[in-house]
C-alpha cells in the first residue's frame, strides 16, 4: 500500500505539501496517515482499548449481567475516541460507555454528556477531574451527616503551586492554560461563574470571594458534580450523593497513579446574593418610580385642564 503521506495533497497557499512538511507540521500525529489503513487502525484500537477497558472496570460485577450498549452512544464514542490518547479523557469516555449499558440497549441519555466532553480540551478535562475529586473527598456522609444542598454556596480553596502539579503531571503547562481551563469551565456551567485564581505575576477574580495571593478559590456546583459521578459510571446518583461515593474503585490505575490530587484544600459554605434577583428586584424598583412619575405627570395634566 502506498505511503499515504506521500500521496495525500494539502494545498497550502496554492502549492501541496510534501510528506517532510506534514511530518514538521503535525508531528508524532503523522503516525494516523503514517503507513495507510493498517497503521490507523492499530493506533485507532489501541485508544478504543483504553476506553473500553475503563469502561469494563466501572462496570465491574455487572458485566456478567444481560446489557447492551445503545448503537448511537457506541457510534459517538467509536468516532471520537479513535483519536483519544489522553488518559484522562479516555477515563470520561469509559465512565459514560458503562453509563449506557442498559438491558435492551435502548438507552441512549449520555449523548448530551458525550457532546459535551466531545467539546472540552483536555486540560478542562483534568481541572475537571481533580475540582470534583477534591469535593467527592469531603467529610459529608462520612466523618459528618450528609448535607442536604451540599453546592448551595460550596467554595472550595486550594494552593495555586498545587493544582498547577495536578494538572501538569501528564505534560508541560503553565499558570495561563490552568486559568484558560477556569474560564472554559465557567463557559460550560460546570463552575460557578465565581472564582479566583493567583498565582505568580497571574491575578484574575470573577466576584466577591475571600482570595489569598497563591491561591485558587472555585465554586463547584450540581451539574459538574452530576458529569464527574457518570465519568465514574454512575448512572443515576443524584449529585449531591458525591461525598459518599468511593471514587477509588471506580477510577483505573493509569488515573489514579498518573493524576496527584493537591493535599492542601480547604471548603467553606458561603452565601452569595443571587445577582440575578438582585436586578430583578432593582428594576422593579425603577419601574416603580417611572410609574410614580407618570401618575404625577397625569394628576398635573388633569389640574390644568380642570383650571382651564
Amino acid at each position: 500500500m502506498a505511503d499515504e503521506l506521500t500521496t495525500l495533497g494539502i494545498a497550502v497557499g496554492g502549492a501541496f505539501a510534501t510528506k517532510e512538511t506534514l511530518n514538521k507540521l503535525l508531528g508524532p500525529t503523522a503516525d494516523y496517515l503514517g503507513e495507510g489503513a493498517k497503521d490507523l487502525v492499530k493506533k485507532s484500537t489501541q485508544n478504543l482499548g483504553k476506553i473500553f477497558s475503563a469502561a469494563c472496570h466501572k462496570v465491574k460485577e455487572q458485566l456478567d449481567k444481560k446489557g447492551q450498549v445503545s448503537p448511537r452512544v457506541l457510534k459517538s464514542v467509536w468516532d471520537e475516541g479513535r483519536f483519544v490518547e489522553d488518559t484522562i479523557v479516555a477515563e470520561y469516555f469509559g465512565g459514560l460507555l458503562a453509563c449506557s449499558r442498559s438491558e435492551d440497549g435502548s438507552d441512549d441519555g449520555m449523548l448530551p454528556h458525550l457532546s459535551l466532553i466531545k467539546t472540552m480540551s483536555s486540560g478542562q478535562l483534568r481541572l475537571h477531574y481533580v475540582v470534583y475529586s477534591l469535593v467527592a473527598s469531603l467529610p459529608f456522609g462520612r466523618e459528618k451527616p450528609a448535607h442536604p444542598e451540599l453546592f448551595d454556596g460550596l467554595v472550595i480553596t486550594i494552593q495555586s503551586n498545587e493544582l498547577l502539579a495536578a494538572m501538569c503531571s501528564a505534560g508541560a503547562c503553565d499558570d495561563r492554560s490552568v486559568f484558560q481551563a477556569i474560564l472554559g469551565l465557567v463557559d460550560l456551567g460546570l463552575l460557578e461563574s465565581r472564582y479566583a485564581f493567583s498565582m505568580g505575576l497571574l491575578h484574575k477574580q470573577c466576584g466577591s470571594l475571600p482570595v489569598l495571593s497563591g491561591q485558587t478559590v472555585l465554586c463547584p456546583n450540581r451539574k459538574g458534580a452530576d458529569l464527574f459521578l457518570k465519568a465514574l459510571g454512575f448512572r443515576g446518583l443524584d449529585s449531591e450523593i458525591i461525598t459518599s461515593v468511593v471514587t477509588e474503585d471506580h477510577l483505573t490505575d493509569s488515573v489514579k497513579q498518573g493524576i496527584r490530587l493537591p493535599c492542601d484544600f480547604k471548603y467553606a459554605h458561603i452565601l452569595f446574593s443571587d445577582s440575578v434577583e438582585s436586578i430583578h428586584n432593582d428594576l422593579k424598583t425603577m419601574i416603580g418610580e417611572v410609574e410614580d412619575e407618570v401618575e404625577n405627570l397625569k394628576s398635573e395634566l388633569d389640574d390644568r385642564t380642570t383650571f382651564q
